[in-house]
C-alpha cells in the first residue's frame, strides 16, 4: 500500500500494475505548492482580462458552493462552505465507477481538510451512461466467464440529467443478484449498505445518476469523507455560467480557430491519426460554426451538437434540427448580463446547453476550483485543455493533479508464471525430436537411444547426411508410443495452465466496480493510500 513517489511524466501516465499502488501527480506533499502557483496564475489572468474576470470567478464560486451546500444537504449532512477558502475539486460521470476512481473522492476529503480547503465533487451528469450493468466473472458450464450483472434496462441514450430507472424490478433487486453472484468469492461485498441508499434516492429524485451518486455520497460520508457534490446541470443553469457560455459563443470563430489548431498539433504530437481522437475538430459550414457545446430538450432528451452564427446583434443558437433560440450578442465580455433575459426564457422552456468535456473542466478551473483532481482520463484530455487555453487566453492555465489506484478483487486465484506454457511447449518438442531424454527405461527405448547415437555421433561422407536426416527421423517416429503417456500428461497440464492464465486474467482487472468490493478492505486501503506523502 504505497504511493508512487517519482510519478511519470504527462505522456507516460498508467495506472499502477499491482494492487495496492497510486499514481499522485504532482505528490500530496505539493498540492499546498499547487495552490498558490494556480493563485499567481489565475491572478495574471485577472489582471489580463480586468476586473470582469475577478466578478465572474467571485460569482461562479459563490454559487458553486451555494448549490453544492443546498444540494448535499438534501440527502446527507454538510457543513457550510466559506468563500474565502481554496477550493479543491474532482468530478466523474455518476457511474458505479472502479476503486480506482473512487481514490480521488477521498483523496479530495482528507487534502481538503489538510489544506483547510473545501471539497467539491462535481456530478458530469450532461454524459450518456456507458451501460447500465457491472462486469463479474460468472461460472457456466463449469467455467469462468466474463459476465456483468445488469442494474437497469437498457434503452435510448439520454444524459444522466434527463435518465430515469426505467426496470424498477431490475433495479430494486441488483444487490440480491450481486450477491448471490459473487458470494463465492466475496462474502460482504458492500453493494448490500449502498443499494438501499440508491433505492432511496432514486425514489426522492427520480433520477438515476442522482440515485447512483447520492447512495455512493452517504456511504462517503459514513467514512468521514467530508465534501460536497453538486451536478453539473446545476451549475449550468446558473448565470455565472451562462455568461461564461455568452462569452465563448460569442467569440465562436476565434475559438473555433484556436480549438482545431491547439488539436491538429496535439495529434502530431501524438502520431495520433483518427479524425476523432481525442475529439473531433469543430465543424464550419457556411455561416454555421459548431461551438464545444450540447443542446436537447426535456422532451427530446438526445444530445446533439450545438452551431452558432451571427443575425444582425443576435446569435442563433441550434442544433440545425428542432431546438433553436437566440441571446443578444455579448458587448460586455464576461460580462454579458443582457443574454440572461434569452438564456433564463430558453430554460424555462426546456432546452439545456451543457459544455463538452474540454469546457467542462476549462470553466471548472479556470473559474470554479483552485486545484482540479483528475483521473488518468482527464488528465489526457485536459492537455488539450492546456492546450487550447494557452492559444485563446494566451497565458498558461492554472495546473491540475492526476490521481489514481489499482485495488483487485479479494480473490485467490491461481498464479501462473509468464513463461509456464512455453516451458511445457519445449518438453512437447522435445518428445518429437529428443524423445530417448524422456521415455521411461526400457530394452526398446535403449535399442532405439543406441541407435540414434551411433548416427548422430559417427561421422559420416556427405553424400550419407540424407541417409541420416531419414534414419533419425524414423527412430524418433519410433520412439513417440514409447513417449505418448508422457504427452498425454503434459497437454493436459498445458491446457490446466492456459485455463489458470485466463481464470488470473479474468481476475487481474481493475475495472470491477467499487460496489462489488468488501466495504471495510476497500475503503480502509483508499484512505491509508490518502494519508501517504510522497
Amino acid at each position: 500500500m504505497t504511493v508512487s513517489a517519482n510519478a511519470p511524466a504527462a505522456p507516460r501516465w498508467r495506472a499502477p500494475a499491482e494492487h495496492g499502488r497510486a499514481l499522485v501527480d504532482p505528490p500530496f506533499s505539493r498540492f499546498a505548492e499547487c495552490l498558490s502557483s494556480n493563485a499567481d496564475r489565475l491572478g495574471a489572468f485577472a489582471r489580463a482580462e480586468g476586473g470582469a474576470w475577478c466578478r465572474l470567478r467571485r460569482d461562479a464560486r459563490r454559487d458553486l458552493l451555494a448549490a453544492a451546500v443546498s444540494y448535499s444537504r438534501t440527502y446527507r449532512d454538510a457543513g457550510a462552505a466559506d468563500l474565502d477558502r481554496p477550493i479543491l475539486m474532482t468530478g466523474h460521470q455518476p457511474e458505479l465507477f472502479h476503486p480506482g476512481v473512487w481514490f480521488k473522492n477521498f483523496a479530495l476529503a482528507h487534502h481538503a481538510r489538510r489544506l483547510g480547503a473545501s471539497a467539491v465533487h462535481l456530478i458530469i451528469d450532461n454524459d450518456v451512461p456507458h451501460g447500465v450493468s457491472v462486469r463479474f466473472p460468472v461460472r457456466s458450464d463449469g467455467r469462468l466467464h466474463a459476465g456483468s450483472i445488469a442494474f437497469d434496462a437498457r434503452g435510448e441514450a439520454e444524459p444522466f440529467e434527463e435518465r430515469r430507472v426505467r426496470d424498477r424490478g431490475l433495479f430494486a433487486s441488483f444487490a440480491d443478484r450481486v450477491r448471490n453472484a459473487v458470494s463465492a468469492w466475496i462474502p460482504d461485498p458492500l453493494v448490500e449498505r449502498l443499494w438501499p441508499d440508491v433505492i432511496e434516492a432514486a425514489e426522492r429524485t427520480g433520477r438515476l445518476g442522482l440515485a447512483l451518486a447520492q447512495g455512493r455520497h452517504r456511504l462517503e460520508a459514513r467514512w468521514g469523507l467530508d465534501t460536497l457534490e453538486v451536478p453539473l446541470s446545476r451549475v449550468c443553469d446558473g448565470d455565472p455560467f451562462r455568461r461564461f457560455a455568452s462569452y465563448l459563443l460569442s467569440r465562436s470563430e476565434r475559438f473555433a480557430r484556436d480549438y482545431n489548431a491547439a488539436l491538429a498539433e496535439f495529434r502530431r504530437e501524438h502520431r495520433i491519426r483518427s479524425r476523432t481522437h481525442p475529439v473531433a475538430e469543430l465543424a464550419v459550414d457556411g455561416e454555421w460554426r459548431e461551438a464545444p457545446f450540447w443542446i436537447w430538450t426535456a422532451e427530446r432528451p438526445s444530445r446533439r451538437r450545438l452551431f452558432v452564427r451571427r443575425r444582425a446583434a443576435r446569435l442563433e443558437l441550434t442544433d440545425r434540427a428542432r431546438v433553436s433560440f437566440a441571446i443578444p450578442e455579448s458587448r460586455f465580455g464576461l460580462e454579458s448580463l443582457e443574454s440572461l433575459d434569452a438564456w433564463r426564457a430558453a430554460g424555462a422552456r426546456g432546452v439545456r446547453v451543457r459544455p463538452r468535456a474540454l469546457v467542462t473542466t476549462l470553466f471548472a478551473r479556470f473559474f470554479l476550483g483552485d486545484l482540479f483532481l483528475h483521473g488518468i482520463g482527464g488528465a489526457k484530455y485536459d492537455r488539450l485543455t492546456d492546450a487550447i487555453a494557452s492559444r485563446f487566453f494566451g497565458r498558461e492555465p492554472p495546473a491540475f493533479a492526476t490521481l489514481s489506484a489499482t485495488v483487485l478483487p479479494p480473490v485467490e486465484h491461481p498464479n501462473v508464471p509468464p513463461d509456464a506454457v512455453g516451458r511445457v511447449d519445449s518438453r512437447l518438442r522435445e518428445l518429437a525430436f529428443h524423445p530417448e531424454r524422456h521415455a521411461p527405461r526400457s530394452e526398446r527405448a535403449e535399442q532405439l537411444a543406441a541407435e540414434k547415437r551411433d548416427w548422430t555421433t559417427r561421422p559420416i561422407p556427405d553424400t550419407m547426411r540424407g541417409a541420416r536426416h531419414a534414419a533419425v527421423t524414423r527412430i524418433n517416429a519410433d520412439f513417440q508410443p514409447l513417449v505418448e503417456p508422457l504427452r498425454h500428461a503434459w497437454r493436459i497440464e498445458r491446457a490446466e495452465l492456459i485455463e489458470n492464465r485466463r481464470v488470473t486474467e479474468l481476475w487481474a482487472s481493475r475495472e470491477f466496480a467499487f460496489c462489488l468490493f468488501p466495504e471495510e478492505r476497500l475503503c480502509s486501503l483508499l484512505l491509508d493510500l490518502c494519508r501517504e506523502h510522497p
